[in-house]
């Protein structure tokens, strides 16, 4: 019989400016820390104060609190796994040393086990980004109320911060962190064990607080400067993820394709160039992944812009697919799969420059593709064309650091201006359709309005007398 309803494992490295506060998020949380929490700080070989303040703690909290302190720095899949090995609780939950959990957390994930316990093998919450950047994170799920979730209906829900989830301890028996894998290797986890029982839950008002820094020293921060990341770690992710599931389920799910082409497009939008020598070997085994993936969940998936989308595609069928996309409606497609829609801020005004005889109209056009269009502008009686120009200075890069999307600029004349409302339309194929326009701010160059329409005399862009 467990000791504790929840055992907390809190890998410790280098985070003295945060450690106090993530060990306060949990002594204060509302199931009384006292009589049902079990604490376990692995101090992963730190080098500042945080020993200190574990030992404080510990101090504090004997019947509560196990220290272990290891000579040297294993990495946080080595100590989240020797924490598991001492865990006493029921429940296991892997924090983060420089996050934070609300206040009733735990005890509304306890109540959600009891009344769903032979069902699912964990629960999640939804992460919060606070200090450097302060967001809902892209993969937060709409909910009114506490839900269990399948793998297969409710495909697009993907989980990948272990940090977030609350397991049964009964379920991680044979299951560990991948030491091999420095990225990523907590998403692999819990799918893993989602594949036991192919469904999860979801506690609608709990949050977990994923800390964002101004210093770019946590492992996810930094991956991108590691070489490895390319190299193994995504083999690792993919490999064993599909093994299993190819076992369990007979392919691979429309989850786990969709959670692999979020973390490959993470790769797409990465800025850096691959060596040489290793280019080829990396290529191939990207190539081999993305075979796997059906092409709708590429588009999909929700942290690839458009232009990740287009990279990923083309990578995958060995070509530019700008040359074969087609327009449906307002949504342009490759074969079947929509790739993106004339809704994702196509068009943009930046500047409008007015005199008594004609209005100059300027922006920034991100429509890069390789089939014949004509962007015009109408006030429902006339039509002036819009004149692609280069727009300098922005560039997208894929991993090899080759140009897969050029953003433009237009201009536009506008005879004789009255206070006419304009619309910008997409020529192509024989089709028409309207393009939403967004107006900038030049205050501060961010979006103020999205519309269908706009006038030349709208304050916020108009430049009166400059030509």
């Amino acid at each position: 019989m467990n000791k504790f309803i929840i055992s907390v494992i809190i890998p410790v490295y280098n985070t003295e400016k945060y450690l106090e506060e993530t060990i306060q998020s949990v002594v204060n949380q509302s199931l009384d820390f006292k009589k049902n929490i079990q604490l376990i700080l692995i101090n992963d070989g730190s080098k500042d104060k945080s020993e200190e303040i574990c030992k404080k703690y510990y101090f504090l909290y004997r019947d509560n609190i196990k220290y272990i302190s290891l000579d040297r720095n294993c990495g946080v899949s080595s100590a989240r796994n020797t924490g598991k090995t001492i865990a006493d609780g029921k429940y296991i939950t892997f924090l983060d040393s420089d996050d934070l959990w609300s206040k009733e957390a735990f005890e509304k994930a306890v109540l959600f086990f009891e009344k769903h316990y032979d069902e699912i093998d964990f629960v999640s919450s939804n992460l919060m980004l606070f200090d450097a950047v302060n967001s809902e994170h892209i993969l937060n799920i709409e909910l009114n109320e506490n839900k269990i979730l399948d793998m297969f209906t409710d495909y697009s829900c993907i989980r990948t911060n272990c940090a977030a989830c609350i397991f049964k301890t009964e379920a991680l028996q044979d299951k560990v962190f991948d030491v091999r894998q420095h990225y990523w290797e907590d998403a692999k986890f819990i799918n893993q064990i989602l594949l036991n029982k192919k469904k999860f839950g979801m506690i609608a008002d709990s949050i977990y607080f994923y800390r964002k820094r101004f210093e770019l020293d946590s492992a996810t921060q930094t991956y991108e400067q590691n070489m490895n990341h390319y190299i193994n770690d995504l083999q690792l992710f993919f490999e064993d993820l599909y093994r299993e599931a190819t076992v369990q389920c007979g392919e691979l799910p429309a989850m786990m394709q969709l959670l692999t082409a979020y973390v490959v497009a993470y790769r797409f939008a990465d800025n850096i160039s691959i060596p040489e020598r290793e280019c080829e070997q990396y290529n191939r085994a990207l190539h081999k992944i993305l075979e796997c993936i059906d092409d709708r969940y590429l588009c999909e998936t929700k942290n690839a812009k458009k232009q990740i989308r287009i990279a990923m595609l083309s990578f995958k069928y060995r070509f530019d697919i700008r040359e074969k996309v087609y327009l449906k409606e307002s949504d342009f497609y490759f074969d079947s799969s929509k790739i993106f829609s004339l809704k994702e801020n196509i068009i943009s005004v930046w500047n409008v420059y007015r005199s008594d005889r004609y209005a100059q109209i300027e922006g920034k056009l991100s429509l890069d593709i390789k089939v014949k269009y004509e962007i015009i502008i109408t006030d429902g009686e006339a039509e002036y064309p819009c004149y692609i120009t280069e727009w300098l200075g922005e560039k997208v890069l894929n991993a090899y650091g080759n140009n897969i999307w050029r953003l433009k600029g237009y201009i536009a004349f506008i005879p004789n201006p009255r206070a006419s409302i304009l619309r910008f339309v997409l020529k192509i194929g024989g089709q028409r359709q309207t393009i939403p326009c967004c107006i900038i701010n030049k205050n501060n160059g961010r979006i103020q309005s999205i519309n269908d329409s706009f006038h030349i005399d709208e304050e916020i862009y108009k430049r009166e007398n400059q030509i």
